[in-house]
């Protein structure tokens, strides 16, 4: 299956949890709370907040420039999505052997 692009202009829904293009009514929070102890994770520090870094961190390891991270993530500033976009040490490992002298 080929992979599309999102486009930041296709987005046209200014809410971040929907259902069918409408905005989740519901306590979000609940939901996601149950979500957490379901997973094993109640205990773990995970919060919604933390799916905004993750969702920054994903989109430039997978390659997406932080300019369109920047859009994505609706930041005015630059420096915000830097502060949001964290690499894993993983996947900083990876593009360092990507490097012609890197593997002796």
């Amino acid at each position: 299956m080929e992979r599309q692009r999102l486009r930041s202009e296709e987005i046209s829904c200014p809410y971040v949890f929907t259902w069918k293009g409408e905005r989740i009514k519901q306590d979000i929070r609940k939901s996601f709370r149950r979500a957490l102890r379901n997973a094993g994770l109640e205990d773990s520090g995970v919060t919604l907040h933390t799916l905004r870094h993750t969702f920054a961190s994903q989109l430039v390891m997978a390659g997406v420039n932080l300019r369109e991270v920047q859009q994505l993530m609706g930041h005015q500033d630059y420096s915000t999505t830097l502060r949001y976009a964290h690499l894993s040490e993983d996947h900083v490992k990876r593009q360092v052997l990507k490097l012609p002298f890197a593997n002796g």
